[in-house]
């Protein structure tokens, strides 16, 4: 977690998993404190998220911990995992595909206050 409150997420797997999005939100909780805040997921070496972990992700025990997220990835399979993960679940929170940090963390700023 930065300064602001926001917390940062690099995934390193190729394939996510219910388990690693269960693992990325324990993490989200413990720096949170048990308060919601905004993410910044780095997916970029991301090329399949499974159907279980997309439902998952975007369920309400992630709502009550996740404020908004902005997703940056920025190779192709990574944009289009995005995309399907925010079409496809549409997440209960605001959530925005970026290709860079910076662009993401102004719109976490914008959106959060």
């Amino acid at each position: 977690m930065d300064e602001e409150g926001i917390v940062w997420i690099e995934n390193h797997v190729p394939v996510v998993n219910k388990k690693d999005i269960r693992e990325n939100l324990l993490a989200v909780i413990e720096f949170a404190q048990q308060t919601k805040r905004p993410v910044i997921n780095i997916i970029n070496s991301i090329t399949m998220i499974e159907k279980e972990a997309r439902d998952y992700g975007a369920s309400e025990e992630v709502k009550k911990a996740v404020s908004a997220m902005a997703l940056v990835a920025n190779g192709r399979l990574s944009v289009l995992v995005a995309n399907l993960f925010i079409r496809l679940s549409v997440p209960p929170y605001p959530t925005k595909i970026f290709t860079t940090n910076e662009d993401a963390l102004i719109w976490l700023k914008q959106i959060t206050g």
